[in-house]
């Protein structure tokens, strides 16, 4: 599939407190139209870091993004565009629009009212997909941030660190941690998976939970443990509804993937898969993120 030369990225607002499910809608003077709330990435920045940003910049109103919908391409001037998608629920007090000019009023409609509203199909068939999707939880699996060679360390494994690289790609998932409202962080006991997450655990003040189930010296010996561990940890969080981060190791994460129900697939390293949970634990959507890394 060909680059898209231009990347944007947009958020479902749900609020589903009334009688009837509203949507967060913003009408922009200079197209004079109706739409969800999305706008382009920044440099380096993910597509779910900057549809948190924009849907805070147009409306005011700060979330946290919970499963990921359908993007969509289409072709512009400089070539395709494609804007990724976000289901997303309020996550905190509103506070003000960034630029009255970029948008000049932000609206919470009844889904019936909002797909009259809004100006573009593509939202249209968004809005109804949100809408379609029951209550989620995002469990997010990371692969540990990179970690210096084997061949250069001379002490246990198990001990072996991430590199400044590595340490780069761990503070790079803080923000991303954060656009999800993770409030659970779990990781193999393993010296390079904790270094990981620890940065977005101690921004948060969050108890870290080191699981020696989760370490390549028990995962490749048996498997099925960590496969095991991961679904009772799927279950736990669907049930508790707190999204949850969990980092493993490379040859651990089929495993791990297994047990969450989960697609399996390849991971570099500090990539992470978002899993949507439902209440019993069943898994709905996922996608794949990579952080853009400035060298």
């Amino acid at each position: 599939m060909k680059r898209p030369a231009v990347r944007a990225a947009g958020a479902v607002v749900l609020r589903r407190e009334s009688d009837e499910t509203e949507v967060l809608v913003v009408h922009r003077p200079r197209y004079d139209d109706w739409s969800l709330p999305k706008g382009k990435l920044d440099r380096g920045e993910t597509d779910a870091v900057c549809a948190v940003r924009e849907v805070a910049e147009e409306t005011g109103v700060r979330v946290r993004l919970t499963a990921p919908l359908s993007p969509h391409r289409y072709r512009v001037s400089g070539g395709i565009k494609q804007v990724d998608w976000w289901l997303a629920e309020v996550n905190g007090e509103p506070g003000e629009i960034a630029d009255p000019e970029e948008v000049d009023k932000a609206e919470w409609l009844p889904v019936s009212e909002a797909l009259e509203w809004l100006s573009y199909a593509d939202e249209r068939d968004r809005l109804m997909e949100g809408v379609a999707m029951p209550p989620v939880t995002p469990l997010l699996i990371v692969r540990h941030a990179k970690a210096l060679p084997r061949k250069d360390w001379n002490d246990v494994d198990y001990e072996r660190p991430i590199t400044d690289w590595g340490r780069r790609q761990a503070r790079a998932l803080v923000p991303f941690l954060s656009v999800f409202g993770v409030r659970r962080v779990v990781s193999s006991s393993a010296t390079r998976c904790v270094q990981t997450v620890n940065p977005y655990a101690h921004a948060l003040d969050l108890p870290m939970e080191a699981w020696d189930e989760l370490t390549e010296e028990t995962g490749e010996k048996d498997p099925k443990i960590a496969r095991t561990m991961t679904a009772k940890l799927a279950k736990e969080v669907a049930a508790s509804g707190v999204p949850t981060t969990v980092c493993g190791h490379r040859p651990i994460l089929p495993a791990m993937l297994k047990g969450a129900g989960a697609p399996a697939q390849e991971f570099a390293t500090a990539e992470t898969l978002v899993v949507a949970l439902t209440k019993k634990g069943k898994p709905v959507t996922s996608r794949t993120l990579t952080l853009t890394m400035p060298r």
